[in-house]
């Protein structure tokens, strides 16, 4: 496009002061890793653009810990107009429509701001769609913190009382956020449109100090046959619990995972994975749950790492450890990893064998690699347990990481829903029915 062409970069108005404990000296270190993620994740966006397109995107953030105040500064950061003479370029996504969410620690509040551009003003403004959200969400009035036509903040805290939780808010919020961009005519439906021209979050940037996974090869062993009739006839235990399912990896762990070298990365990615299943199980048995879609940091993007992170979260809990792992080998799970250059994304999925007659890992997998516009080749392994995949950039066939990564999660919930193992939340409550927070803090 010609520079005469381009819109100048937009006029943004903050109504939300920075409050004074921010800007204490004892926050200084705090206020500089968020203005470093905040830009740079600007910069990714304002690429994203470039690329394909975008005029919103539904992204997590990690420094905020859960603070709205502090996810308002990455806010203000990736809108910064960036300086083309800068060595390490920041911010420049001002044009693009934002919904920011972030969790603390304790998974116990979720803090989300909205940015609008100026320029989308005459068909969507911060304050209402921040308003709806909390309404989509569940929440109350009071979670409303401030708002106006370029930016609001909200907060929502864990309220099991009336079906809050915190796992099951922070993937809503950018599914339900998608959903009001949809009604507004400001975001395709993918069904009946091409979304070529729009891309939305990517929920989980690595940040510049996370180690690289090294590059691994498949080696992929043939999957040992499932009885369905066998499985069908399964004991069951006196409670009326079904017994720990017994699991099948048809894909062999890679020689070079195992080696001397890469001690560490398993532990790391062992360690990550058994967190996550105990999340993902105590999500269970908060409200109900069948399969989560979520996304891991530790594999960066390796697909052989990211099976060995299922394989942690799967792995029996032992109750009488002092820190317990894994546990949630009941749930299906569609895992997502992408490396740091945004190149590729790792996709692992796996079917506990009780839902064996309703869906199929291999299947499962195969079906979101058409949706997202993949090919065969990228289909690596797969059998009724689990299965793996890789799809790399190719601006040619219009595959960017950026979008792949999303719309992953969002074709994964949508298969399910296909299939009766998700409900449609226009349609059915989902109080028995939580999917993945993608972004646990570490």
């Amino acid at each position: 496009m010609a520079e005469e062409a381009e819109q100048p970069y937009p006029e943004i108005t903050y109504g939300a002061e920075v409050p004074e404990k921010l800007t204490t000296e004892k926050m200084e270190k705090k206020m500089k890793k968020i203005v470093k993620e905040g830009g740079k994740r600007g910069v990714e966006i304002e690429g994203a653009a470039d690329m394909g397109g975008l005029q919103f995107f539904c992204t997590t953030m990690l420094e905020p810990g859960g603070d709205v105040d502090w996810l308002y500064e990455s806010m203000r950061a990736m809108n910064e107009k960036s300086d083309p003479a800068e060595e390490e370029r920041k911010g420049g996504s001002g044009r693009i429509g934002k919904m920011l969410i972030s969790t603390d620690q304790a998974n116990s509040k979720v803090a989300l701001v909205a940015y609008c551009p100026p320029a989308k003003h005459g068909e969507l403004k911060a304050d209402q769609w921040m308003k709806d959200i909390i309404a989509a969400l569940g929440g109350s009035e009071s979670d409303f913190l401030f708002g106006d036509a370029f930016t609001a903040k909200a907060e929502i805290k864990n309220d099991p009382d009336k079906g809050l939780f915190v796992l099951k808010l922070k993937d809503n919020a950018i599914t339900e956020s998608i959903n009001h961009l949809k009604a507004k005519g400001l975001f395709p439906d993918k069904i009946e449109d091409s979304d070529d021209d729009f891309i939305w979050g990517d929920d989980d940037f690595p940040s510049a100090d996370a180690e690289e996974a090294p590059a691994v090869e498949e080696d992929a062993a043939k999957a040992e046959g499932y009885d369905a009739a066998a499985a069908a006839e399964a004991p069951v235990e006196e409670d009326g619990e079904e017994p720990y399912p017994e699991i099948t990896y048809g894909a062999a762990v890679p020689e070079k995972l195992t080696t001397e070298k890469n001690e560490k990365k398993m532990k790391k990615i062992v360690k990550e994975g058994g967190k996550r299943g105990v999340e993902i199980e105590g999500a269970a048995d908060m409200g109900g749950l069948q399969f989560f879609c979520t996304t891991m940091l530790e594999p960066g993007g390796d697909v052989d790492w990211l099976y060995e992170s299922m394989r942690a979260m799967n792995e029996k809990s032992d109750p009488a450890e002092e820190e317990r792992k894994g546990g949630s080998g009941r749930i299906g799970k569609m895992l997502i990893s992408t490396d740091q250059a945004n190149t590729k994304v790792a996709l692992v999925a796996y079917c506990p064998p009780a839902k064996h007659g309703e869906l199929k890992a291999d299947q499962w997998m195969k079906d979101i690699i058409a949706a997202l516009g993949g090919s065969e080749s990228d289909f690596l392994f797969g059998d009724a347990f689990t299965a793996k995949a890789e799809i790399k950039n190719d601006p040619d066939k219009g595959l960017f990481v950026l979008k792949l990564k999303d719309n992953a999660i969002t074709e994964s919930i949508n298969h399910l829903k296909a299939k009766g193992l998700f409900p449609d939340k226009i349609e059915d409550s989902d109080d028995d029915f939580i999917w993945g927070d993608d972004d646990f803090p570490s």
